[in-house]
């Protein structure tokens, strides 16, 4: 009897092991899955669109105010080319090549309200929270962009898409206009595409997938995150 009950204690000890293991091994894979697929559409995303990033020196309203003459000067500068650039790579040739120009027209902008804060543009690698346009929808993730600094840079800051050049775009509007949404075709992949337009039944899943995963990895990274105010 005593037997018995051993054997019985050690099949059940094997069958709670062999549970837990299963258990882990699921859990596991359910991570890598959504680690694998967070990674591929929000890196493809990244790897086709370029981010602009302006950080006020403060919150004073003046600091506020002087930020968003910079970012509309900045545009304004790059009006002429940028929007006609096809690709990422000519995006960033084209910005590389007129930092100057970008940075001047950053300057005039802070010397024109009689200010004399240093200014620096230049390109970098920021994390960039869930932006919604219209009916498309960014995850949140990291993304090449060009940044510039206003005197000490920390005050609440401005941000958008400078390629697809959705910079120019009212974000007060409940659809993206169809030459913009057709730009964001013409650079990301059908699957991509889906996931931020939210074109598919289930892409709510997909997209919450992917933005739980990039905010959790932002977290864990300390990383500069972008904030729109």
């Amino acid at each position: 009897m005593l037997i018995k009950i051993k054997d019985q204690i050690i099949k059940d000890k094997k069958i709670i092991i062999a549970s837990i293991i299963a258990g882990f091994v699921f859990t596991a894979s359910v991570a890598l899955i959504t680690f694998m697929y967070s990674e591929r559409i929000q890196g493809g995303i990244a790897d086709s669109v370029l981010r602009f990033h302006v950080r006020a020196s403060s919150d004073s309203f003046e600091d506020q105010l002087l930020k968003m003459e910079v970012k509309n000067a900045v545009l304004d500068s790059l009006y002429g080319g940028l929007p006609h650039a096809e690709t990422r790579e000519a995006a960033i040739a084209y910005v590389a090549k007129n930092i100057v120009k970008i940075t001047e027209a950053a300057e005039e902008a802070i010397s024109s309200r009689g200010l004399n804060y240093p200014v620096i543009a230049y390109m970098t690698t920021d994390f960039f929270p869930t932006m919604t346009y219209g009916d498309i929808t960014l995850p949140p993730g990291f993304y090449d962009t060009l940044r510039i600094d206003i005197g000490e840079g920390l005050g609440e800051n401005w941000w958008c898409v400078m390629f697809p050049p959705l910079c120019y775009v009212d974000l007060s509007v409940a659809e993206l206009p169809q030459n913009e949404r057709d730009a964001l075709r013409h650079v990301l992949t059908s699957s991509e595409y889906e996931v931020i337009s939210g074109s598919i039944d289930d892409i709510t899943v997909r997209f919450r997938v992917v933005e739980w995963w990039q905010n959790r990895r932002s977290g864990d990274s300390g990383s500069t995150v972008a904030v729109r105010d």
